[in-house]
């Protein structure tokens, strides 16, 4: 399954415990599934922990996302 990363920006961090520092926002999209997006704790994340939370993200995904069928 091919997945593209979109875009990869700093965001004010939300979770408790991380108030006042930055997180990562990454969007990507899944070829033939759809977009999503990942949040990492770390405002200066490398490539391996993004692509990491990425590909932890799109298996959460259920199975029946991106099926289809005829009625």
């Amino acid at each position: 399954m091919k997945v593209n990363i979109d875009s990869v920006r700093r965001a004010p961090s939300l979770t408790p415990g991380r108030i006042g520092k930055q997180d990562t926002v990454v969007n990507y999209q899944v070829e033939g599934v759809g977009a999503g997006f990942v949040v990492i704790p770390d405002d200066k994340p490398d490539q391996k922990t993004i692509e990491a939370a990425v590909a932890a993200k799109v298996k959460e995904r259920h199975p029946a996302t991106g099926s289809s069928f005829d009625v």
